[in-house]
């Protein structure tokens, strides 16, 4: 008797049909304001998803003075996971960028994460993505009048093709 490992793995061995997408998303962020904010209160980016299967949607959450009190001096992002009740676990390879003032303050590459649906957002994502005092420092930028902060996120994920 086999195992298999992932959805893919298994779905390949019944040969079901399957498509990989790929999904990039930039969310900038001008003039971020949100320093002022207290540890726990988040803000969230708009709505993203692959226009082959718009089931699927993703979502980042931002909690610029960490999402809890063991972050509270870091800077805490997320992806959230918003499907509709009937689509399988997603498992995707993540990349993370976050650029303040063009400066890199944070880059993760290729992480594998399966997040089932749930009957709220499910989300995989980093309590401590970088220290606030980093995120200050970066905070001057080359460029006079330009205060931004970047959060590029690419999605690699296999879903199964509807049967035609």
């Amino acid at each position: 008797m086999s195992f298999f490992r992932t959805f893919e793995e298994l779905a390949s061995y019944f040969d079901v049909p399957q498509e990989v997408l790929e999904l990039n998303f930039n969310w900038t962020i001008e003039e971020p304001a949100f320093l002022p904010q207290k540890n726990g209160e988040c803000f969230y980016s708009p709505i993203f998803f692959a226009k082959a299967n718009e089931n699927i949607r993703w979502g980042l959450k931002l909690c610029p003075k960490g999402a809890n009190e063991e972050s509270k001096d870091h800077f805490s992002l997320y992806l959230h996971l918003l499907t509709d009740q009937n689509e399988k676990p997603v498992t995707f390879k993540s990349n993370f960028i976050v650029t303040k003032n063009g400066k890199v303050i944070f880059c993760n590459y290729n992480m594998s994460h399966t997040l089932e649906n749930a009957p709220l957002p499910n989300d995989f994502g980093y309590d401590k993505v970088a220290p606030l005092a980093s995120i200050k420092r970066a905070s001057f930028s080359q460029f006079p009048g330009i205060d931004e902060l970047k959060i590029s996120c690419k999605l690699v994920y296999v879903t199964i093709r509807p049967a035609l």
